[in-house]
Formats: structure tokens, C-alpha cells, sequence
């Protein structure tokens, strides 16, 4: 782990992972707070390493302390829960000596009912052998090459993220900008994020159509880029370009869940309920991503179109239709209160055998 004034989240961090690892290593980077003394109520390795605005530098550091042969990394504000320490401990038991990483499932918000609303994969338990492959200043990531053997687990790690957003990433990028640094397609669109928020919009979508134009961007960065020059358009109140920009995501993937459902909602904020219907029934039918590394959405592809569709539905005279869908949104989110209004009202609506039981 890397630690930087982490007191508030180091003990519940290391409390749901300190049994499941033969060693625990801290390299701090310059902590003011009690993030040391609660560090050694976990294990005497703390290591003291001078912050250069560089993450990878910190987090290969960090590795090279390490001594058993697969390492898992943690930020302090990650947290395993129950049913994840089980199956790390299964791993453990079982893992191939071959197998280079394992990548794990990374929850990086939740709704108030604490079911994820955005993940993405990270490999997390990974070769010692593969020491020194952090990349990144900010952002960080392994390197781990085109031949690694990486076991795709259905293990999750949570981000309990509490601290408010900071200008401290893009900061960085900026130090990088001015020293002449020219930024690879993956910092571009990470920059243009940072830039998003903090507000900065016109910076934002100046990077974003940069990508846009590389032609070393991957595809799954361009879609990320239109999403993200739709989000600049709609905090800017120009609706024409934001539907221009979700539709431009089409010349570089297929559809996906998010970027229907947001076809959808401009659609929808017209009143044009056939066509967000449309839409939102699009994203309902779309497979979901398996092996996926980018970030995913759950809702855009479950509650979210079904509670739209409800409501199209019934604007359109589809009583059943949009009770049904209401039904489906019920079934993500049994407590939300939005849904259960519609319930009601939409019970008032239809005939009592038209229910289901």
C-alpha cells in the first residue's frame, strides 16, 4: 500500500485484509496525520518515501518491498468484504503457480442501498516477478504485457471513497504539461476527466477531440471520449451536441447500456416517448459486458431503462407495459420511493386481474 494521511480509512482497510496476507507493507508518503501510528498496530514494515508527484514511482517502491511471491495491492480507502475475503482466501488456497495476476472486480461507487452503480476490473493480486511495471503518474497502472496469464475472478474490492474531490490529479497533469511531457492517448482522456471535474469544460472537450483525432487510441477510449464530450455539452446546455456526440460513439464500438439510455433521456426530456422508449428498450437488450476493463454502469443497464419505460409507457396508454416495467425496476430497487409511487398509481390504473399475484 501507498498511504498519504489515510487515518480516517486505514484501520477498516487493513482490518478486512490483514488475515487474508502472509506480510503487510505501507510505504508512506508524507503523512501529517495518525496514519503511521494506526499503520503499526498492523505490521512493524512502514517505509518512508518522499512524494514526487509520481504514484507509479510510490506504488513500485512499494513493491519492491514485498517479499512472498504474489502481491495484493490496496489503497487505504478499499475495503474486502465478507464474501470477497472467502473467495481471496480460496484463490490463495488454489491459485496456479503460473498465473501471473488476478483481476478483481473494482466497485467504485453505491447507491444508498449499496449496490454498485460503477465498477471496473484492476489486476490486483499479482507476480512478484512483475515488480517495477507501475506506469503513470497519476492514474497509475501495471504493464503486465500481451503474454501474461491473468485469471478473471468474481472477486470485488470496494472503494469507500469519503474524502472531498481535489485539484491533486490534475495538478499533476499540469507539472506534466508544463515540463513538455506530450500525453499518450489513455492521460488525454484521463486529463479531459480531471479538467470535467474541476470544471474546467473547454480545457475538457479540447483533449477529448485531441484523442478523438489520434490515431492511437483504442476504441473503448474514443466511446469514453464522446460520452464524455456529451457530458461537457449537457453541463453546457447545448442539446444538439450532446446527442451528436453519443451518436458519434457508434463510429468506433457497438452500443452500449449508458450511452443508450442517455439517447434515451434527451428523448425523453422532449416528451418523444417513442423514441426514448426506443431507446431505453435498446439498452435492455444489449449483452451485458462479461470480461469488460473499462468502467461499467450497472443501472443503465437494469433499473434505469425499466423505470423510463414505465413512465413512456404510461404516457403512451400502455398501462400493463409500464407496470410491468415498473415491476423489473422494483425488483433492482425494492425500496426506492419513485418506484413504488408508480406502483400505486399505476395499480389505481389497471383492472385488479390485470395484477399479478
Amino acid at each position: 500500500m501507498i498511504v498519504k494521511n489515510e487515518a480516517h480509512t486505514l484501520a477498516k482497510c487493513l482490518d478486512s485484509a490483514a488475515s487474508l496476507v502472509d506480510e503487510i507493507v505501507i510505504v508512506d508518503t508524507g503523512s501529517t496525520d495518525r496514519t503511521k501510528a494506526i499503520a503499526r498496530q498492523y505490521t512493524r514494515r512502514i517505509y518512508d518515501f518522499s512524494w514526487i508527484d509520481d504514484f507509479a514511482a510510490a506504488r513500485n517502491v512499494s513493491f519492491s518491498h514485498a517479499r512472498m511471491d504474489y502481491i495484493l495491492w490496496l489503497d487505504a480507502d478499499d475495503q474486502l468484504s465478507a464474501d470477497a475475503q472467502d473467495k481471496l482466501r480460496h484463490i490463495k488456497r488454489t491459485l496456479p503457480g503460473e498465473v501471473d495476476s488476478v483481476a478483481m472486480d473494482y466497485h467504485l461507487s453505491f447507491d444508498r442501498w449499496g449496490n454498485p452503480t460503477a465498477s471496473c476490473r484492476r489486476n490486483r493480486l499479482v507476480k512478484r516477478s512483475n515488480r517495477d511495471l507501475w506506469i503513470g503518474a497519476v492514474h497509475e497502472y501495471l504493464e503486465l504485457g500481451p503474454h501474461a496469464r491473468i485469471l478473471i475472478s468474481d472477486i470485488a474490492i470496494s472503494h469507500v471513497k469519503n474524502k472531498p474531490l481535489t485539484d491533486r490529479n490534475l495538478l499533476i497533469y499540469n507539472q506534466l504539461i508544463d515540463r513538455g511531457v506530450a500525453l499518450p492517448p489513455r492521460d488525454m482522456l484521463l486529463y479531459g476527466n480531471e479538467l470535467l471535474l474541476n470544471g474546467h469544460y473547454e480545457q475538457a472537450v479540447e483533449y477529448y477531440l485531441r484523442l478523438l483525432d489520434d490515431e492511437r487510441a483504442l476504441p473503448e477510449e474514443k466511446i469514453s471520449a464522446c460520452g464524455q464530450l456529451a457530458l461537457c455539452a449537457h453541463y453546457r446546455g447545448d442539446l444538439k451536441s450532446q446527442m451528436r456526440y453519443l451518436l458519434r460513439s457508434f463510429a468506433h464500438g457497438l452500443p452500449n447500456a449508458e450511452t443508450c439510455c442517455r439517447i434515451g433521456n434527451l428523448f425523453f426530456d422532449e416528451q418523444r416517448w417513442e423514441l426514448a422508449a426506443y431507446w431505453f428498450m435498446t439498452a435492455l437488450g444489449l449483452e451485458k459486458p462479461v470480461h469488460a476493463w473499462g468502467i461499467v454502469c450497472p443501472p443503465y443497464a437494469t433499473w434505469i431503462p425499466h423505470l423510463q419505460l414505465a413512465i413512456c409507457m404510461g404516457k403512451l396508454g400502455m398501462i400493463e407495459r409500464a407496470y410491468g416495467h415498473n415491476e423489473q425496476a422494483r425488483a433492482y430497487l425494492p425500496e426506492d420511493s419513485a418506484i413504488l409511487h408508480n406502483k400505486r398509481l399505476l395499480e389505481g390504473l389497471l383492472q385488479p386481474r390485470h395484477l399479478s399475484p
